[in-house]
């Protein structure tokens, strides 16, 4: 099974809300190396893309998916 990591920007205040900003152009082999790359990818991601006042004000967080692709072999 092949996984592809998606990335969402969420915001804690003052509603929660996420909504899909990244689509991590690779593929996985399996589920461990598609979690852990999200892992680094998401602080990355969070500390690249937007200031540090911007994170505290909007209360950014991100959160992320592996999800499977194609039929099992």
């Amino acid at each position: 099974m092949k996984y592809i990591l998606i990335l969402y920007i969420c915001t804690l205040s003052p509603q929660p809300y996420c909504e899909q900003d990244q689509i991590v152009n690779r593929k996985f082999s399996n589920y461990y190396d598609c979690i852990t790359v999200g892992y680094l990818n998401s602080y990355r991601h969070l500390t690249e893309m937007y200031d540090r006042d911007e994170v505290i004000k909007n209360k950014l967080a991100i959160k992320f998916q592996c999800k499977k692709i194609g039929t099992p072999t």
